[in-house]
């Protein structure tokens, strides 16, 4: 197993987890985020175990590479709007609702630039 799908399935695990020890508190909203999290990052790992069997042919690659950027920077949002409801159930005078937003956009920009740059340097090591 790869260290990623070990990632995901631990932080859809926390987001679980935290969802269930919300519902003892009584709040609604923030099991319901929790839960959505975990949910979706559980899927995300099955859908992409079931999808991703094969390995890709040459002509295919440019396809996966930017199924695998929008993939990794959805994961990511996912991952940050987790981490940030948990945070605004503790603090919830932290942030306002601009500031998250600002935050996710941030996250999803930063994660494609971040695996275009990664992606444009191995093409060039790999001669694709």
């Amino acid at each position: 197993m790869e260290k990623v799908d070990i990632l995901r399935l631990v932080l859809a695990s926390i987001f679980g987890i935290t969802a269930v020890i919300l519902s003892f508190y009584g709040d609604t909203v923030g099991v319901s985020m929790m839960a959505a999290a975990g949910i979706a990052l559980f899927l995300n790992y099955f859908l992409r175990k079931l999808i991703y069997t094969e390995k890709a042919q040459k002509d295919e690659m440019t396809k996966k590479i930017s199924s695998i950027t929008s993939e990794f920077a959805l994961f990511m949002a996912i991952s940050t709007i987790g981490i940030l409801a948990i945070v605004l159930h503790f603090f919830p005078m932290l942030f306002d609702a601009f500031e998250v937003l600002g935050i996710l956009i941030a996250v999803i920009i930063v994660t494609k630039i971040a695996s275009q740059l990664y992606y444009t340097k191995m093409a060039k090591e790999i001669g694709f």
